[in-house]
């Protein structure tokens, strides 16, 4: 066996004579094995055209690359790998940046020692997602799903083996396989988990940074008419929950995770209200409720028997509520012909529609829980009443297409 060592001392190799030649794979395969003395394995060494750089042939068949040379005026010999594992392209290339380390005064064998200790992707995206995402983001799913589909495959590397070109080569990929959206997301991705591998204090360059994203288009995909009639109807042919989960959807245009989440002591039934203790801006937000969205959320807390949530999830849903209503909304889609309307498509339609209806933009803005600075003191001084009525307006003209008004336009 060969010596499990970077370093072979002088005394384990036969004392031969160097050659130096261009080492190819034809040339390297007819080498002549040296013959050991003893048990020991010995080898003969053959170095490159490539300064510092030579191939050991050993007595037991086994060939290694070795970096050859002096740090600090004691001979150093570097271990890069065994051929053929390692070609000589790919050895000529390490045997380049060792000797660029060594003439910084750098110890390629510290460097190795440091690598080892660095972890793999995989673990740095086990201590992101536990000690960073969960803790601080509400779609801390999301970053798991795309990990686990778009960057598993790289789970065994090292964070520094992951180079610039590799995310380059995903990015285009991804851009044909999966679309332009998909891609840029991943690529925020990489580089959140990079950031948290510096901020844990891994001196490790970003691969993510500097590699320009995609170019999107804002979606303004919003319901028109005829598609809110064959919505509706579409809704009628669900069960209880998803009806009533995509109605409240529409008529407060708040986010798919924060209904979701909708817990009954949240809801102000006097008042109309609903106090969400957490939104996408890490900020709470009062929503005025309309009179149709009132009436379900009264049925829901009379049918609730003491549940917590207005949505409740499955017995197998951990987080006790609703969590993913994607096959319910695809067939709402498919039986509605909406091929191309998307769940957050709700609340860029409740947003059109209250612009269609004379609702002002910052109105618009403070439903939807828009926060900006240019109209931040702006929602400070409106009060739910006036939005209130902005929506109302929009919703009835809504809620015609169902077939009856449930909310009556304020005076």
């Amino acid at each position: 066996m060969e010596p499990a060592r970077d370093i072979i001392p002088i005394t384990s190799r036969k004392k031969t004579a160097a050659s130096r030649l261009s080492l190819s794979k034809r040339t390297i395969d007819a080498l002549t094995l040296p013959v050991a003395d003893g048990p020991k394995p010995v080898a003969v060494w053959h170095y490159d055209t490539t300064p510092r750089l030579a191939l050991a042939v050993w007595s037991n068949g086994s060939k290694s690359w070795f970096w050859v040379g002096k740090l600090a005026g004691r001979k150093l010999q570097k271990k890069i790998g065994n051929f053929p594992e390692w070609s000589p392209e790919r050895a000529r290339e390490k045997a380049g940046e060792i000797s660029e380390m060594v003439g910084k005064k750098i110890d390629p064998r510290k460097v190795d020692k440091e690598a080892r200790n660095e972890p793999t992707l995989q673990k740095l995206f086990d201590d992101y997602l536990e000690n960073h995402a969960k803790p601080h983001k509400r779609t801390w799913k999301e970053d798991e799903k795309q990990y686990n589909r778009y960057l598993k495959k790289w789970k065994s590397r090292r964070i520094s083996d992951v180079t610039k070109a590799d995310v380059i080569a995903l990015k285009t990929r991804m851009g044909k396989d999966n679309g332009t959206y998909a891609a840029n997301r991943c690529l925020s991705l990489i580089s959140k988990i990079y950031t948290h591998a510096v901020d844990i204090g891994h001196d490790v360059p970003n691969p993510a940074k500097g590699v320009k994203k995609f170019d999107e288009e804002s979606r303004e995909r919003f319901m028109q008419p005829d598609e809110v009639s064959r919505f509706f109807e579409a809704l009628e042919k669900e069960n209880q929950l998803f009806q009533d989960f995509f109605e409240v959807l529409l008529l407060t245009g708040s986010r798919s995770i924060n209904v979701k989440a909708m817990r009954f002591d949240e809801i102000d039934f006097e008042k109309k209200t609903w106090r969400m203790p957490r939104t996408k801006n890490k900020k709470p937000l009062t929503v005025p409720l309309v009179d149709a969205a009132m009436e379900i959320l009264q049925r829901r807390l009379n049918e609730a028997k003491g549940r917590a949530w207005v949505f409740e999830g499955g017995k197998r849903n951990q987080s006790g509520h609703l969590t993913d209503p994607k096959f319910a909304w695809k067939r709402v889609c498919k039986n509605a012909k909406l091929d191309d309307l998307t769940i957050h498509d709700l609340r860029r339609s409740l947003g059109s529609w209250m612009a269609a209806t004379g609702a002002s933009l910052p109105m618009i803005g403070r439903q939807l829980g828009h926060l900006n600075q240019v109209t931040t003191q702006v929602y400070a001084r409106m009060n739910t009443d006036g939005i209130r009525g902005a929506v109302n307006v929009a919703t009835a003209a809504l809620l015609k297409y169902k077939g009856k008004v449930k909310s009556k336009p304020a005076e």
